[in-house]
């Protein structure tokens, strides 16, 4: 009688079949694009598990970036705009210190987020299929056995907060002002919302900060943090939404290269190649 596989067997033994010399190649013409002779992906051991284009949502602006997944490390990488498609500003993060999580919310489909000692931030896939697929990977290689959707979630004490998106608020999220040239944007380095600068006049120690190092942080945090947790989920719930005009942008953004994620694993079909998730497991 045939035993079912669970999906983490089924993900260990689609990678056993990795061809190491196609591996290796792959490995080899990613590091031919990167632009800087300092960084290199490819090492002994090191598979490349799935690689594609994401957008990535932080406090400036939303960016297409290059994205690799390898069994031990999460890289991201800005794409440079001349003909050459070079790999620039690339930043490696280990798995084994991240998280990662989700929007929940029909508007949030595409998106799930990383959560990192050094940063927080939202990527955007161009397709739920894509978004789910990067969210199975990235569970399976960092143990997780499902996405973080509370934001209050102990295994992030010691982590950047998600740091809302200028564009996206208009007003202060405690006193409710709208921001101006007279008014301006701050963001509390312990929960992330945009605050004025009267709602943001104290600065603190943070578990996430240099140890001697004071930040500026929302009054809010200052004299109550645990106050901010539910303000903290409504705001990643109701400010980073992707939207149609992320999820275009994504989709069309003009430079040539292939969109979404391409797998490690590929099943030949006639003449053309399948790019084929690697689980089955669902997270919305």
């Amino acid at each position: 009688m045939t035993m079912m596989m669970s999906g983490k067997e089924r993900f260990l033994d689609e990678l056993e079949k990795i061809d190491s010399h196609a591996n290796s190649l792959r490995l080899s013409a990613i590091d031919g694009r990167i632009k800087s002779s300092l960084y290199c992906v490819r090492e002994k051991g090191r598979v490349l598990i799935g690689e594609g284009k994401l957008l990535m949502l932080n406090k400036k602006s939303t960016r297409s970036r290059c994205v690799l997944l390898c069994n031990d490390i999460f890289v991201y990488a800005r794409m440079t705009s001349d003909s050459a498609r070079k790999l620039d500003r690339v930043v490696e993060l280990l798995l084994k210190d991240i998280y990662v999580g989700i929007l929940t919310g029909r508007t949030k489909q595409h998106s799930f987020v990383i959560f990192s000692p050094n940063e927080s931030f939202v990527l955007v896939a161009s397709t739920v299929q894509e978004k789910k697929s990067w969210v199975e990977k990235l569970c399976f290689l960092t143990n997780q056995d499902a996405p973080i959707t509370d934001f209050s979630d102990s295994r992030l004490v010691g982590y950047p907060p998600l740091w809302v998106e200028d564009s996206n608020a208009a007003t202060c999220s405690l006193c409710n002002k709208n921001f101006n040239i007279f008014k301006r944007r701050h963001h509390c380095r312990d929960c992330g919302l945009l605050v004025c600068g009267e709602c943001s006049m104290n600065s603190k120690t943070l578990s996430h900060g240099v140890n001697s190092t004071r930040h500026r942080v929302c009054d809010t945090c200052f004299n109550d943090p645990s106050s901010t947790e539910n303000l903290i989920e409504d705001y990643a719930n109701d400010i980073f939404v992707e939207g149609n005009s992320h999820v275009l942008e994504l989709e069309n953004d003009g430079d040539g290269d292939e969109m979404g994620l391409q797998t490690g694993i590929q099943q030949s079909s006639g003449n053309n190649t399948l790019h084929q998730p690697l689980m089955s497991h669902s997270y919305s």
